[in-house]
């Protein structure tokens, strides 16, 4: 049985699947952004 902060993605993930599929590609999209960003080559 899950809990707390588990729980909780779980069931946003579940009802609102649009838009988390939307936020964790955002998400994704974002960290490889920050990431080129800091460890370019200048």
């Amino acid at each position: 049985r899950k809990s707390g902060f588990e729980q909780s993605i779980f069931r946003i993930a579940h009802d609102y699947s649009f838009l988390y599929g939307v936020f964790a590609v955002s998400l994704a999209m974002l960290t490889g952004w920050l990431g080129r960003l800091v460890f370019r080559k200048d």
